[in-house]
This record gives structure tokens, C-alpha cells and sequence, in this order.
């Protein structure tokens, strides 16, 4: 069985304002390394092998710092980027329901406003989980991705119980899957490791 780690990058600024990131390349503040320090410091605790990342900074920042502190390859995989949010991106969530009348992605995704469906996203992430899957014997592994992008493959792995419009994962907080490469069980969400202590 691969055990596979989901791990939202640390604080940007525009995390902080609400703002839709997106593909946009928005690197972590002060907070954000700050977070992404304490996870490494807890990481050894999982026993992870190797870890993958987003090809966006704020995520190759956090799966560089924990790389470092435990010593284990990094490896980036653009398929973890987060969903491309089309002409919503920069704009703030509040703005966005001003709007369009809601701040629902699902609802968004349909009103011709560039943003990536849910299912090529779904797809996409499944394309790169399978990947690595196939790549290693069954091991942990840490995969640094982004809000809307765990979220999306969370629903996709629990037909729709967890995920998209119904989990908040918190920055730096870790998701942990277990599989056999076609069936998944969810071990935990949102779970954050912060100054010496889990919250």
C-alpha cells in the first residue's frame, strides 16, 4: 500500500487577502515560511520517502524545506498545480461574488470565465498520483499541492463525500490517503502541525 500525503503550501499574501491565486507564481510571506518550517520540523514523523511538489513557488518553497530537513529527494510534477482560475485570478473572493453571485468554483467553472473544469483537474491530479505510483514500490510519500487542487482530488477519491465544497484545508495542514493503486481510504484531513504541538 502507497501512503500518500497531501500537503497545502504555506501562506502567501494573497491566502491572506482572499484573493484567487491560481497558476499565478505568488511565493510564500513571512507567515507562510514560517509554517512551513514547523511542518518540516514534524516531518520525520510520517517517514516519508521522497516528495513531490507543484511546479508554483509557494509549493516548491514548503516541499524544499521539508526535503532538506529530512533529507529525501524532491521532485517537482506540474500535474500537482493548482486549478487555473481563468480571469478570476488576482481577484478577490468578495469581489468575485459582487460579481458573478457566488464564490462557488463549481458554479464558475460554467459561466465561460476561462476557469479549469473540475474534471480535467481531477483528471490531471489522478494522472499524477498514478504516476508516482507508478514509479515506486508501495512507501510514503508527500505531495505539496494547493486548496482547490487536494480538494479536488479528495472528492474525486471519495465520490464527492469530502472535498470540493465541503473540506477547508488549512495552509501547511497534511491529508493522508492510503491506497493499492485503485482503491482509496482516507486516514485524515486537514490535520496541522504547528509550534511543537498538532492543532
Amino acid at each position: 500500500m502507497w501512503e500518500i500525503s497531501f500537503i497545502r503550501h504555506g501562506q502567501t499574501d494573497w491566502n491572506k487577502e482572499g484573493r484567487f491565486q491560481g497558476t499565478l507564481d505568488i511565493p510564500l510571506n513571512q507567515e507562510g515560511i514560517r509554517e512551513a518550517e514547523l511542518l518540516a520540523d514534524w516531518s520525520r514523523e510520517f517517514g516519508w520517502k521522497r516528495i513531490y511538489t507543484s511546479d508554483l513557488k509557494r509549493a516548491v518553497q514548503t516541499a524544499e524545506m521539508v526535503a532538506r530537513r529530512i533529507r529525501i529527494p524532491c521532485i517537482v510534477e506540474p500535474y500537482f498545480r493548482e486549478r487555473h482560475y481563468g480571469l478570476l485570478e488576482g481577484m478577490e473572493l468578495k469581489k468575485v461574488v459582487e460579481q458573478y453571485g457566488t464564490g462557488d468554483v463549481r458554479l464558475l467553472e460554467q459561466m465561460g470565465l476561462g476557469v479549469e473544469s473540475t474534471l480535467f483537474l481531477q483528471r490531471r491530479l489522478v494522472h499524477g498520483i498514478r504516476k508516482v505510483i507508478a514509479s515506486l514500490p508501495p512507501q510514503p510519500v508527500a505531495v505539496v499541492s494547493h486548496g482547490g487542487a487536494i480538494n479536488a482530488f479528495l472528492s474525486w477519491a471519495t465520490h464527492g463525500q469530502l472535498g470540493i465544497g465541503v473540506t477547508k484545508l488549512r495552509n501547511t495542514s497534511v491529508t493522508r490517503l492510503l491506497t493499492d493503486g485503485d482503491r482509496w481510504k482516507v486516514l485524515s484531513v486537514d490535520e496541522l502541525f504547528l509550534d511543537g504541538k498538532e492543532a
